[in-house]
């Protein structure tokens, strides 16, 4: 009895630590960046490669039905550091267009750079097919303007009709509990 009594507690906590955070898509996009109107060059690693003025955003559900934009590590020009950003959209201010993309109307969020997090406000919609967000963030003395953006690409099949191809890459879902990357 007390074995099966181990083995129902053993189970029931696995069960309530194993909730994890789902990937649903990643997405490289491209990025123009103003920081105080100057064009800035966007640095960051993409599969391995050096890459300029792309970045990698990474949409994932949350556990408890959020859900959370964020971008992989970039540098804003030639700035020792490196950047990054966290969005998350609340279950309950979810809007989706037809095609399931989410609609941000300015959500606030953090944009991370060294040991600062000054907030910032996303808008625009996301989808895995498209992007077309703009980031705003005022902070550290600066005013920081990013326009994410992908576009459409288009293939035919064999009737000649267009097909819409996600742009995103990487795995489909996988379980991650890392908020702080």
């Amino acid at each position: 009895m007390k074995i099966l009594l181990t083995f129902f507690y053993l189970s029931a906590a696995a069960l309530v630590f194993s909730a994890e955070s789902t990937v649903l898509y990643r997405q490289i996009v491209n990025v123009k960046a103003l920081s105080n109107g100057a064009e800035k060059t966007i640095y960051s690693t993409i599969d391995k490669e050096s890459v300029e003025n792309k970045v990698m955003l990474i949409v994932t559900a949350l556990p408890s039905g959020d859900i959370e934009i964020r971008s992989d590590k970039f540098k804003l020009g030639r700035m020792p550091f490196s950047s990054s950003f966290q969005f998350i959209i609340p279950q309950e201010e979810i809007i989706q267009n037809t095609v399931g993309g989410y609609i941000i109307d300015g959500l606030t969020g953090i944009y991370k750079v060294a040991m600062s997090k000054p907030q910032a406000v996303l808008t625009g919609t996301l989808s895995p097919f498209t992007c077309d967000l703009t980031l705003a963030v005022d902070g550290m003395g600066k005013k920081l303007t990013m326009q994410l953006y992908s576009v459409k690409v288009q293939a035919s099949n064999s009737n000649n009709e267009e097909t819409e191809l996600p742009v995103n890459e990487g795995e489909d879902s996988s379980g991650s509990t890392d908020q702080n990357q």
